[in-house]
């Protein structure tokens, strides 16, 4: 495949401008550039300045495997304002269909697979090397906020700075202190009254379901309906934040697939663990809610 990043429009002497962009090539493999989740197969810069310097982004690239490539034009500031011509050429095939995600400890019996796979594949909630996903192994508080925000589709990068102190800064990609900074500033998590995050804590279901409906409440205004003032929970007015949160969460079908078959929500402890599996039915809940 050849591929060519061309300006369109060439800088004129003496003006203020050099526009600059990067043409990037990403392999199958890729899942999102939001979560530097990516590999970059080749790169080149199409340049316009006013120093009479001017390039087209060129790369010619033989695909060794069969799949879906990406193609990424990063612009820099300036250059985001600036007219390009992207031109494609080669010979493609259609990739074969992959098959579905699957997890050794997932049986199609499970009271939650069908979240688990829904959540699974869309890359909030992947399984483990060893093929399995854990349904019911307990989540800590910075894992989620990774789910939340991919839920979300919320975009994350480097320049996301995390307000709490105990949060690891990573060393390569965005998790955990840029994933958890973005769940800060959109108001789905505040933290706790000293100032921590307290990342490696499990969480409880009265926090998922809280940060849940934050999310909705802060991203898609409108789409969670108020329930009544007599409206309570299954689990009543366990708590004064907590509490209203659950309320609107149960009567939006948030919490609907949540109780096991044959159990009910009021046996399940509103300050228990959060497994995976009871995390991804509230999360597949949400998603469709909004689609």
């Amino acid at each position: 495949m050849h591929l060519t990043l061309e300006p369109l429009d060439r800088a004129s002497k003496g003006g203020n401008l050099f526009a600059q962009a990067r043409l990037k090539l990403l392999d199958p493999s890729s899942r999102s550039v939001k979560s530097f989740d990516y590999r970059t197969l080749a790169s080149a810069h199409a340049v316009n300045s006013q120093y009479e310097t001017f390039a087209v982004a060129e790369i010619t690239y033989t695909p060794s495997t069969t799949g879906i490539y990406y193609i990424w034009v990063e612009a820099s500031v300036v250059g985001s304002n600036f007219p390009y011509r992207l031109t494609v050429a080669g010979n493609a095939e259609v990739p074969p269909e992959q098959p579905p995600v699957t997890f050794h400890d997932v049986a199609p019996t499970n009271p939650y697979a069908a979240a688990i796979y829904d959540l699974a594949g869309r890359h909030v909630i992947d399984g483990y090397a060893n093929g399995n996903f854990g349904p019911y192994d307990p989540v800590t508080r910075q894992q989620f906020a990774k789910m939340i925000v991919l839920t979300m589709d919320l975009p994350v990068s480097e320049s996301d700075v995390c307000p709490f102190p105990d949060v690891g800064r990573s060393t390569t990609g965005l998790y955990p202190d840029h994933l958890v900074a973005v769940a800060a500033a959109s108001g789905i998590t505040t933290g706790y009254a000293d100032g921590t995050f307290k990342p490696y804590r499990r969480i409880t279901r009265a926090q998922v379901i809280t940060m849940v409906v934050r999310a909705a409440e802060n991203l898609y205004p409108g789409l969670l309906a108020d329930p009544p003032t007599a409206y309570t929970s299954s689990w009543g007015a366990f708590d004064p934040i907590h509490g209203p949160k659950a309320a609107k969460a149960e009567f939006n079908d948030l919490l609907a697939g949540l109780a096991p078959p044959g159990g009910t929500l009021q046996a399940m402890n509103a300050w228990g663990t959060m497994p995976r599996g009871e995390v991804a039915q509230v999360l597949h809940n949400l998603l469709l809610l909004m689609e």
